[in-house]
């Protein structure tokens, strides 16, 4: 429950995302490690402490830590280069750490797992700053967690990966409708 209304609730552009992102995190840290899904464990770590963060960007002025924001944290767009460049330096980590939880531990899917950990980790920081390109990069990982989860024997884990496939892509025309009504509007002044 916790993790479906983070994911209704990030869409929406609501900080209230964020406390259910950290509960739904402790709660999978958990679930994931008895499945010897240990990035993926450590992940959901990650994922609390950036629900945390996450919380203080959406509710703070930008470049103010006393503020309270009256107005939304605007979606960006980042450049290409700037998603190649954070996607080649996440395949290295991925590839290293998948290297070492399939030689080092009894680590299932260690390549898999090493992979969408490392890039959830990046899409996660683009959620906290709200770059549109995040949801892009939901959609694949939940396409892939999906299977993993069901072959793991997670079924409604996996089926949740679905629900959130299709949200991802709601959540992106969402956010791509603000980005462009902000775009316009900053053009007007």
């Amino acid at each position: 429950v916790a993790s479906v209304a983070y994911v209704v609730l990030a869409a929406a552009k609501s900080a209230w995302c964020w406390p259910m992102a950290f509960l739904s995190s402790a709660i999978y840290t958990a679930i994931l490690w008895n499945q010897r899904l240990y990035q993926d464990a450590y992940l959901h770590i990650y994922y609390a402490l950036m629900a945390v963060y996450g919380l203080w960007v959406w509710t703070r002025r930008q470049g103010s830590t006393t503020t309270p924001v009256n107005e939304e944290v605007p979606v960006v767009v980042w450049h290409w280069k700037i998603h190649l460049i954070g996607a080649v330096g996440v395949s290295a980590v991925a590839l290293t750490l998948g290297y070492v939880f399939d030689t080092k531990t009894d680590a299932d899917f260690a390549y898999w797992d090493s992979f969408t950990t490392w890039f959830a980790v990046f899409a996660t920081f683009l959620v906290t700053h709200k770059v549109l390109e995040n949801w892009i990069y939901w959609v694949v990982l939940n396409v892939i967690w999906a299977i993993i989860y069901w072959q793991k024997g997670l079924h409604v884990t996996s089926g949740l990966m679905v629900f959130y496939t299709i949200f991802a892509v709601y959540g992106f025309v969402n956010w791509y409708r603000s980005w462009r009504v902000e775009t316009s509007s900053r053009l007007k002044m």
